[in-house]
């Protein structure tokens, strides 16, 4: 505070309210004076506007219903109300937010293998906007990517039967699929069995073939039941480990 003749100036420091004490002593020119104490009442103005604070990029599991609570500031006092909504954004329809919380979830939890964004990418793009509810606003911009989980199991696609000549190694190709994506690689395992000791599993050029260790012979049978019908289960195994046997 300053006394400039008859004018008394005060400085605050910006975005300071509150109440501020001052006394202020008059005195003659006999040295006869009167004190008097004056209290100042700073009111707050709303000079700031909220701001986002959440990073723009946002990663999220496929199948996962929440993305990322967003988070806000805003420099005023006393601290104010923050509001969310979405406000914009090609694949905003896709997403709802909490008003107050600023929790951000799915409608419909994303499937990777089945992407619903604008340009099927896997990258969702909407607009969030921050409110302090007496006047000031922000906007960001987010992209929230899928990233993909192994959620399916392999099937086996080869026959359950096959015939095959005698004095011939070669039964059949071992074919599977597997819905995840990006592809698996698949491969194939004879489990314990009636004649499972009879087969091997051979890997050439990529491709499986399940082959008779030794050559049957019709007049000789070595299967279990001696019938010449050769019994076993086989598996098969996607990158993470996820399998079915047929």
């Amino acid at each position: 505070a300053a006394l400039n003749g008859t004018q008394l100036q005060l400085q605050f420091a910006p975005g300071s309210n509150g109440q501020s004490t001052i006394v202020l002593r008059a005195t003659d020119v006999a040295g006869a004076w009167v004190e008097e104490t004056f209290r100042v009442f700073v009111a707050p103005t709303n000079d700031f506007a909220p701001v986002i604070s959440t990073p723009q990029d946002l990663n999220v599991n496929e199948n996962m219903t929440e993305i990322a609570t967003i988070a806000a500031t805003d420099e005023d006092l006393p601290a104010q109300t923050l509001t969310f909504s979405i406000t914009g954004g090609v694949d905003q329809n896709l997403f709802t937010i909490d008003a107050s919380s600023g929790l951000l979830v799915w409608k419909e939890p994303a499937d990777y293998e089945n992407p619903a964004d604008a340009d099927r990418n896997q990258v969702y793009e909407l607009t969030v906007m921050v409110d302090d509810n007496l006047g000031k606003q922000s906007t960001k911009d987010f992209r929230v990517r899928v990233t993909p989980l192994n959620d399916h199991t392999p099937v086996i696609l080869s026959p359950l039967i096959a015939q095959v000549n005698e004095n011939t190694t070669r039964v059949m190709t071992l074919v599977g699929s597997d819905a995840d994506l990006p592809a698996q690689n698949l491969s194939f395992q004879i489990l314990d069995s009636a004649d499972a000791a009879r087969f091997s599993v051979v890997v050439s050029e990529g491709t499986s073939q399940l082959v008779f260790v030794t050559p049957p012979d019709f007049e000789s049978p070595t299967d279990q039941n001696q019938d010449n019908v050769y019994q076993l289960t086989i598996l098969v195994l996607d990158d993470a480990g996820r399998s079915r046997d047929a």
